[in-house]
């Protein structure tokens, strides 16, 4: 009932959210024929084996990213990597980081096109950096048993407080994720707030 509530609540937004994520800006580069990825149009990766998803919505979570995104490669060199962005900006930034990745576009928070990117790409793993939870890319992920980490968490007490007061919809949440990596106690305990449980939560 709170899924299909959400995505009645989402199907009404996205004409506005994709005006806003399509306009033109100066220096914001174009999506060109890209666009389609973010309705689960996903070419499949170049790297063989089934990669690690990372999620970084846009420039700050892309740059906040890079220091993981190194050391797991240092780590395993083999193993494929990639990275999402909702903006054009973000993908800019994505790309300087050459052959360690490679980008996609984040579907839109729609089942079917989460399913199609899934279906396209088959990550053994979902890292989302900071914040940026969505409930049908969660329990579609969750339906196919991929651990889900966020990692770099982060809680404003602003925040916290607007979850507590949903927490009908933050319990669909908190209960898709499998770790909660944050950098201070301060945010591990407003999830703890929120409802996430004390074995979710690592600083």
């Amino acid at each position: 009932m709170i899924r299909t509530l959400y995505t009645l609540l989402l199907t009404l937004a996205a004409p506005i959210l994709l005006w806003g994520l399509y306009r033109t800006k100066p220096g914001k580069p174009a999506f060109g024929s890209r666009w389609k990825e973010h309705f689960g149009c996903t070419p499949p990766l170049l790297a063989t084996g089934q990669p690690i998803w990372i999620h970084a919505a846009s420039v700050g979570e892309a740059i906040a990213i890079v220091p993981v995104i190194k050391a797991l490669k240092q780590a395993y060199p083999e193993q494929a990597i990639v990275v999402t962005t909702t903006t054009s900006t973000g993908a800019e930034q994505v790309a300087k980081l050459g052959e360690l990745v490679e980008h996609r576009y984040m579907p839109i928070d729609f089942g079917w096109c989460v399913r199609g990117f899934i279906k396209s790409i088959k990550p053994k793993l979902f890292l989302i950096v900071e914040k940026e939870l969505w409930l049908n890319t969660l329990t579609c992920i969750h339906h196919q048993k991929i651990p889900t980490v966020i990692v770099n968490a982060r809680l404003s007490e602003r925040s916290a407080k607007r979850y507590q007061s949903f927490s009908f919809f933050t319990h669909q949440l908190l209960n898709k994720i499998d770790k909660i990596l944050c950098l201070h106690n301060d945010d591990a305990q407003r999830f703890i707030d929120i409802g996430a449980q004390q074995h979710q939560i690592a600083v």
